[in-house]
């Protein structure tokens, strides 16, 4: 396999965290496994650069940012 859309990379990658909210509300954990790749098992960076711009940084990972 060489290419992936980056939705279904980053949904994937998502699916491998769990997700936990304090009571009271206001804090939020975020916990993944091992992010590596099931079949060769190299392990995936949380940001790449884009390949058409090496200047433009893109997450992989997605998850609420606090303001």
């Amino acid at each position: 396999m060489k290419y992936i859309h980056m939705e279904c990379l980053r949904n994937w990658l998502n699916s491998k965290s769990s997700f936990k909210e304090s009571n009271p509300p206001g804090v939020k954990t975020y916990c993944w496994k091992v992010l590596e790749c099931e079949l060769c098992k190299t392990r995936f960076p949380d940001r790449i650069s884009s390949p058409e711009d090496k200047s433009k940084i893109i997450n992989l990972l997605y998850f609420e940012k606090p303001n």
